[in-house]
């Protein structure tokens, strides 16, 4: 959460495809972290470098989604592909959890290799691939209205503001299997 801002402030000036590689790269490294972890501090290293990959594909890949829309005149139609987009993350996690847990009471140590490949996956996509990102870039922190812009979004406008609280909990409650999970599993945890 604490990169969101910068990692987008990266994306805006440097192109979302540089920010998503990047946050590739950064996926790379937390899944190869997690393939030999050992400890906590391996864990949440691990963690740390993943959720600087997610600040990085956060707004990056709807941002590009828009763009390429837009330099084909059909921007109309980004809020049913960014729907798309979502509902289909949210339905891969959903499974991805059930096979996860299947998987992890199986051989635990045989989920994070395939993550790692996973997370190199847009690297394989750095050229252009018919995706179009706009020309122009603001000077810093033009288009950035700071506390206002959070006013708006969490206080002012009450839509945005239930929309902003559903997609939290629903990315949250994602996650539940998966604690569940390494709880039981853990050591001293509940048999």
């Amino acid at each position: 959460m604490l990169l969101d801002y910068p990692a987008g402030y990266v994306s805006d000036r440097l192109g979302y495809r540089i920010a998503l590689n990047i946050a590739s790269l950064f996926g790379i490294v937390g899944w190869g972290i997690y393939t030999v972890a050992a400890t906590f501090t391996h864990v949440m290293a691990a963690e740390i470098m993943l959720g600087i990959s997610l600040s990085f594909i956060s707004g990056s890949d709807s941002a590009l989604l828009y763009e390429t829309l837009r330099a084909e005149g059909k921007e109309r139609l980004y809020a049913r592909f960014e729907g798309r987009m979502n509902g289909f993350a949210q339905s891969g996690e959903a499974l991805g959890a059930l096979g996860a847990g299947v998987i992890y009471a199986a051989a635990h140590s045989s989920l994070f290799p395939p993550g790692g490949c996973l997370a190199r996956r847009p690297l394989c996509n750095a050229s252009d691939g018919g995706y179009k990102e706009g020309q122009h870039r603001g000077a810093p922190f033009t288009s950035c209205r700071g506390p206002s812009q959070a006013r708006y979004a969490l206080i002012d406008n009450r839509r945005l503001r239930y929309t902003i609280l559903l997609g939290t909990l629903l990315g949250i409650a994602s996650f539940f299997p998966v604690w569940a999970n390494s709880t039981l599993h853990a050591p001293g945890g509940v048999p």
